[in-house]
């Protein structure tokens, strides 16, 4: 330990007696050396085991892609047939700018359905659907298919109205489309 003398000589006195009592508190501080710390006089009999190296990987540089976690899935619902003596009409508004449009499509039936697939032919088939709210819409050739979300599939006993609607593009020319089908049931224009 160091003295009373030393530290109040240290805490008043010069940079050299500072620096002396600081050597005094390392060698105060450090342990002492046993026999047993001191290095082998002879070599070690088996080489040293060193822990593996693994080559340094760089990190990644795109983002890992994103997996949305599965929901139960449903399997579609095939579109049942309108009871016979139904009606159906379908409107078909269009807001058209430059080389795209937006549609909205309405049906009104008197026939009920569990589960709905509305067809139409749009003549020109230079339109390419970009994005569809409250259906499902796809396109072969120049023929388009809507069908049914989960959450719209019913059509009540006596009738109702469907509206959805899509945003797409079009090339040449856009003439309005023709042949609305609503589940096998041919669809007056309004």
């Amino acid at each position: 330990m160091l003295s009373k003398r030393m530290m109040r000589s240290a805490a008043g006195g010069s940079a050299a007696a500072l620096l002396a009592a600081a050597a005094a508190l390392v060698a105060v501080a450090m342990p002492t050396a046993h026999a047993s710390d001191s290095p082998p006089t002879s070599p070690p009999t088996s080489a040293p085991t060193l822990p593996p190296t693994t080559p340094a990987t760089a990190p990644p540089t795109t983002a890992p892609p994103t997996t949305i976690p599965p929901t139960s899935p449903t399997a579609p619902v095939t579109p049942t047939p309108p009871p016979p003596g139904s009606t159906c009409a379908v409107d078909y508004h269009v807001h058209q700018w430059g080389t795209g449009f937006t549609a909205t499509v309405t049906l009104t039936t008197t026939g009920q359905a569990n589960g709905w697939l509305i067809t139409w032919d749009q003549p020109a088939g230079t339109q390419t659907v970009t994005q569809a709210w409250n259906a499902t819409v796809t396109k072969s050739g120049t023929t388009y298919a809507a069908r049914n979300l989960d959450s719209n599939a019913v059509i009540p006993r006596g009738g109702g109205t469907v509206t959805f609607g899509f945003k797409a593009t079009w090339s040449g020319s856009n003439p309005p489309p023709t042949g609305f089908v609503f589940n096998s049931l041919a669809c007056t224009l309004n």
